[in-house]
């Protein structure tokens, strides 16, 4: 693995990429060791636990640091640890979490399944039903306001090795980061929530705090994609979208989440203005009205009106 490593940014140590790859075979032993200790003691070093947060830009141009995407780079070392925990531990627990209406960070996933998916019980639905409404639920900064109490009780759950427990307990504790900027690094802040954006474990350990989100119809249908949620609500569900936003917003309460508000939109096709909406819901990313008419023309304009 020493060997394979990807030619990336080094974390707060410093220590490059080229470093590991060049003196694998001579290193092996000591840093395989090392890993040894750490994940049997439930431990992980001080030096793994500092990150240095690289603001990416999500939109251009940028007006506001609301516009950066905050990518937290860790100890290579400490990286390579967390790829091998996930694989040997965490991946195998999912088989026992209902992960199935998630698309992300996973072998099978990706966003264009989670559209075929999207696209394919649409279809279904309007086969049976005259319309589908649709909700694009998008969560505020989900990844850096995880509750790490929170997310220690989801993983008890799960079929996992007490020191493995112990290590990510560890992992997420006492942490600090410093942002880079310019070239410039800031003086060091401890933090108390967040995943890591960029850590190894971080995206499994988002798929296990959002798996519990599931929709209250056994018509419906919610499509995960992350933190990007997709509802399905067919005409004719025995429950309507209504309680399923009220479900999913107690849901955000009561795993400390905030959801974006004020960015709305509807589009339906021309032919379906005979079938009434619903009153406009809130706290929600964008709503979409779908009618089994003309259905493929309903698609075009919600991708140009996006």
């Amino acid at each position: 693995m020493l060997s394979k490593i990807k030619n990336t940014s080094p974390g707060y140590d410093g220590i490059p990429s080229w470093f590991y790859k060049s003196f694998s075979t001579e290193m092996s032993h000591v840093i395989c060791k090392i890993i040894n200790v750490s994940v049997a003691c439930g431990f992980v070093p001080n030096a793994w636990k500092h990150a240095v947060v690289t603001p990416v830009p999500k939109c251009h141009p940028v007006t506001c640091a609301g516009d950066f995407r905050p990518i937290s780079v860790t100890s290579l070392l400490c990286r390579l640890t967390e790829k091998l925990v996930v694989r040997n531990y965490v991946q195998p627990t999912f088989k026992n979490l209902d992960i199935t209406d998630q698309y992300a960070y996973k072998p099978t996933g990706s966003t264009t399944a989670a559209l075929i998916d999207i696209t394919h019980q649409t279809s279904l639905y309007l086969e049976n039903h005259d319309y589908v409404r649709c909700v694009l639920i998008d969560f505020s900064k989900a990844f850096d306001t995880v509750n790490h109490s929170i997310l220690i009780e989801k993983l008890k759950s799960l079929k996992l090795p007490t020191f493995i427990h112990g290590w990510i307990l560890n992992f997420l504790t006492d942490r600090k980061q410093s942002t880079k900027f310019n070239g410039e690094l800031s003086l060091s802040s401890i933090i108390t929530r967040s995943i890591v954006q960029g850590s190894g474990v971080g995206p499994s350990l988002f798929l296990i705090y959002i798996a519990d989100l599931k929709t209250q119809g056994k018509d419906n249908r919610l499509i995960k994609f992350a933190d990007d949620c997709t509802l399905l609500v067919p005409a004719g569900s025995s429950v309507s979208v209504e309680c399923e936003m009220k479900s999913i917003k107690e849901w955000a309460i009561q795993n400390d989440v905030k959801s974006r508000k004020n960015k709305r939109n509807c589009v339906s096709s021309p032919t379906s203005s005979h079938i009434f909406l619903s009153p406009k819901l809130t706290d929600i990313y964008i709503y979409i009205y779908l009618s089994k008419y003309r259905l493929q023309n309903c698609w075009e304009s919600i991708l140009l009106t996006s």
